[in-house]
């Protein structure tokens, strides 16, 4: 019998110490998880170095890796530490100078203010976490400093305004009107024909940034969380037909302002007329030489579009020359 209990006490000692093994290990796992990156920028465009600031423009630019506990001001605190940027705060915990340009340096109304994906965020800076989910892979901080208490880097507090103030392109273009009045939210982009991977660079800008911009690929999806793309720091990768949704100020998001009526924006991807783009994927390649060959071989069918962009010696006929003039196109791009 005292053998037997020798036995299974052993057993049982092995048993925990094998779960306790299995539990630190998935510790150890979850803890190594890579959470991704948030891209930090610390800039200074409103008080000039003429005006005495000790400095100005963009002072950092990079990224800094998410862990567990980080949140908004831990990672720009990281990334200031890794750059040797010298940072204090003030009696209510807020950044109060930044490599020796201090909040009331240019008046009663400076001071340092932070965004997150250019929005200006109704809570303190360590209510946004990685452990609760909303700093996440792909986020943008910036932080900036303003001499009339945010009016003169975006955030209007008495104003309701949901139009975009400017939409940067990268690898597209369009044409838009000046002020981007919320009375014309249908646009076309055009794919440059020198975009040889057909992603492009959505950046979009509000016009008062107390109110949240977000981006969607082919369904507008405000309502469901998580489901906006991060355009800040990534390409979207788009056809022809694609429509990009871009949205501002939805009830379903926070913010500091008053609710308004939110402003919508479409923007439908298209190609540039390219000569010899026989399969209109915005890129002239031997896939269009090929399939002008089959098409002449009467193994392919092309649409009128198609039949009128392979006519690349505009002689009205499809013919093996026409083959030869994308060839030499892809040849000149190479």
């Amino acid at each position: 019998m005292k053998q037997s209990a020798k036995k299974l006490f052993s057993l049982a000692l092995a048993l925990a110490m094998t779960l306790t093994l299995f539990t630190a290990s998935l510790t150890v796992n979850a803890e190594e998880k890579e959470l991704g990156t948030v891209k930090v920028i610390v800039k200074n465009e409103t008080f000039s170095t003429a005006d005495s600031a000790p400095w100005e423009g963009v002072l950092i630019d990079g990224e800094v890796k998410l862990q567990n506990d980080s949140s908004m001001m831990s990672v720009v605190e990281q990334a200031m530490t890794d750059k040797k940027v010298s940072y204090s705060f003030n009696n209510y915990n807020y950044l109060a100078t930044v490599n020796g340009l201090s909040e009331y340096a240019a008046n009663g109304s400076g001071g340092w203010m932070m965004t997150l994906n250019d929005w200006f965020t109704n809570e303190g800076s360590d209510a946004y976490t990685a452990a609760n989910g909303r700093l996440t892979d792909g986020d943008v901080i910036t932080v900036m400093y303003s001499c009339s208490w945010g009016a003169d880097v975006g955030s209007l507090w008495g104003n309701t305004d949901t139009k975009l103030k400017n939409i940067k392109l990268d690898g597209a273009s369009f044409s838009w009107s000046e002020d981007f009045s919320p009375s014309k939210t249908d646009w076309t982009v055009t794919i440059n024909p020198q975009n040889v991977d057909g992603k492009i660079g959505v950046i979009p800008e509000a016009y008062n940034k107390n109110y949240q911009v977000k981006t969607y690929l082919n369904k507008y999806t405000p309502e469901q969380p998580g489901t906006e793309l991060k355009t800040l720091t990534r390409k979207l990768d788009v056809k022809k037909g694609d429509i990009i949704y871009i949205g501002v100020g939805n009830n379903n998001w926070e913010t500091m302002n008053q609710k308004a009526d939110e402003t919508v924006y479409k923007l439908t991807v298209d190609y540039a007329n390219m000569p010899g783009d026989v399969d209109c994927n915005g890129i002239v390649n031997i896939n269009d030489a090929t399939l002008l060959q089959k098409f002449i071989a009467k193994a392919e069918k092309l649409n009128a579009y198609q039949q009128k962009i392979a006519d690349c010696n505009n002689d009205g006929r499809l013919t093996i020359a026409d083959v030869t003039a994308i060839q030499k196109i892809i040849a000149k791009a190479a």
